[in-house]
């Protein structure tokens, strides 16, 4: 029998109300969507078991940690932060504080990385700026015989970005390097690889009074990081470009369905170089 001490009058569908209120009033965005998320935490369970038993009562306990998610939100502090995961190509990745967040445009990356090699896949990849793993490791599983190359100059970004890639079953295939991104990749051949990917840190003009919502690409850009890239390659503000060894062609169909899917993500077609 439970303890009747521990069970407090809140149910499963009354914390949702009462959160996502909250997070409405604080003008978080997809509030309903975050207080599912955060209570699903809470109480180990999915999203769509809410709906299930949308009356089981909520232990004090419980209340108490979904109450310190809810009041750590209205902090600005990421919800991805604050669960410590993100989902990322179908994948889950964990994303404690101090690493930076998989952000969905990403994806695109992946995406184009997979219509670029969909006959020859590459042998050598590498990762500037790996954070959290996410593209190193999916790039992993979408070409298993690849060798990627991870750069980073955070020791925490690349720990965590291992144990990513441990989660995975890649750790084998992913060699990660501390660097410092300007001083170790003027010195690397291009030719050495087959695709180098990146997509560094930026922050959006209005991250100073909104600093956790999703900022666009090529606004306020790592100035350091393309200073470099300019010297490295085509004065394009680049997500994905190939290196010289290879240079098979998208179809015009791939490329503007590649185009679409760019505009939908809000980034305009010289932000992606597809060559």
């Amino acid at each position: 029998m439970k303890d009747r001490s521990e069970v407090g009058s809140a149910s499963v569908k009354s914390l949702l109300r009462q959160g996502s209120k909250a997070l409405s009033r604080g003008k978080i965005p997809e509030e309903r969507m975050e207080a599912e998320l955060f209570l699903a935490k809470v109480l180990g369970l999915r999203r769509i078991d809410l709906y299930l038993d949308p009356e089981r009562p909520v232990k004090k306990g419980e209340q108490a940690r979904f109450d310190k998610f809810i009041l750590e939100r209205l902090k600005r502090k990421p919800a991805q932060h604050l669960l410590e995961e993100q989902e990322f190509w179908g994948n889950r990745f964990w994303t404690p504080p101090g690493v930076f967040i998989p952000r969905p445009e990403t994806e695109l990356l992946v995406e184009t990385a997979a219509e670029l090699f969909s006959k020859r896949p590459p042998a050598k990849i590498l990762d500037i700026g790996t954070g959290s793993g996410c593209l190193s490791v999916t790039l992993a599983l979408l070409f298993t015989d690849a060798t990627i190359f991870a750069l980073d100059r955070s020791l925490r970004a690349l720990s965590v970005a291992r144990i990513n890639a441990e989660t995975h079953g890649v750790a084998d295939r992913i060699a990660f390097f501390c660097s410092d991104l300007t001083g170790t990749i003027r010195s690397v051949p291009r030719e050495m690889f087959d695709l180098i990917v990146s997509n560094p840190p930026y922050l959006a003009d209005t991250s100073r009074t909104k600093p956790f919502l999703p900022a666009r690409p090529g606004l306020r850009q790592s100035f350091e990081f393309w200073r470099m890239h300019r010297s490295f390659s085509p004065p394009t503000v680049s997500f994905c470009w190939r290196s010289g060894r290879r240079r098979e062609k998208m179809s015009g169909k791939s490329e503007r369905n590649m185009a679409l899917k760019l505009e939908f993500a809000g980034i305009t077609r010289d932000e992606i170089v597809l060559h």
